[in-house]
């Protein structure tokens, strides 16, 4: 039996609601193939989704930003101003 769309497994056209909603598991790499084929394709049409994805990937980058902060420096700089 074989099997329709290319082998594909993820066949559904992807709503912009849904596209959406896994956007943020495209930008942490966290789709399989196919799913990420998928919003791929959508992205190529949907100027919200590129914003969206824009927006997250900004924000990941913050909060990895965030995440390198060296608190005890910043206490230490904090007194020397004081």
């Amino acid at each position: 039996m074989s099997e329709k769309g290319g082998g594909r497994k993820f066949k559904r056209k992807l709503t912009p609601f849904l596209a959406h909603q896994m956007l943020f598991d495209y930008a942490t790499d966290q789709l399989d193939s196919e799913r990420k084929a998928a919003i791929e394709e959508f992205l190529e049409s949907d100027q919200e989704g590129r914003t969206i994805l824009a927006h997250l990937k900004q924000a990941l980058h913050y909060v990895d930003e965030l995440a390198k902060t060296d608190l005890a420096v910043l206490a230490h700089r904090h007194q020397d101003v004081a």
